[in-house]
């Protein structure tokens, strides 16, 4: 996961980890744990990041599949 794209385009949409987090549903200690790689995102948490931040399908596989350490 590449956590600095991440939090690039959420600073570029205003919105905070803890918006993310009600977002998808989840706790924020829920949220800090996938963003650290402890426990993964499921299919639908990433369509629903990807809706939300209008994400193309370059920049979702520059977020969730490039290998850039935490």
């Amino acid at each position: 996961m590449n956590i600095y794209a991440l939090n690039l385009r959420l600073d570029q949409k205003k919105c905070s980890y803890k918006d993310l987090a009600e977002l998808l549903g989840i706790s924020r200690s829920s949220l800090y744990r996938k963003l650290s790689g402890q426990t993964d995102f499921t299919c639908t948490e990433i369509a629903g990041i990807r809706q939300h931040l209008a994400l193309t399908d370059t920049a979702l596989i520059e977020i969730f599949f490039h290998n850039n350490p935490v």
